[in-house]
């Protein structure tokens, strides 16, 4: 079954001269990994320290984002194997469906 891997990062990593690297500080704060399905499933909430997270899912997907999120499958669509950062509300949950086929 074709999954959506979630990782949870609170800072930006820091270069010696304490300049933000385009780079997450690692060990992520939380991992989460959820089934894509034909009906929308959400994640946990994310963690109180959590600021930014980067997805990659295994096919293509649709996503959606807040509290009580429900994804639709012609929505904010992500490709498949291609991984991408978002910046995110703790306690805020990210929603994900099978992207529709045309």
């Amino acid at each position: 079954m074709p999954k959506l891997y979630i990782t949870e990062y609170s800072h930006l990593g820091l270069e010696f001269t304490n300049h933000h690297l385009n780079a997450p500080t690692v060990p992520p704060i939380a991992e989460q990994r959820i089934e894509i399905g034909f009906e929308s499933v959400a994640s946990k909430p994310f963690a109180g320290a959590t600021r930014f997270i980067e997805v990659t899912a295994t096919e293509d997907c649709c996503l959606a984002f807040g509290p009580s999120p429900v994804a639709k499958g012609s929505e904010h669509l992500l490709l498949g194997r291609s991984p991408k950062p978002y910046a995110v509300a703790p306690g805020h949950r990210i929603a994900v469906i099978a992207a529709e086929q045309d």
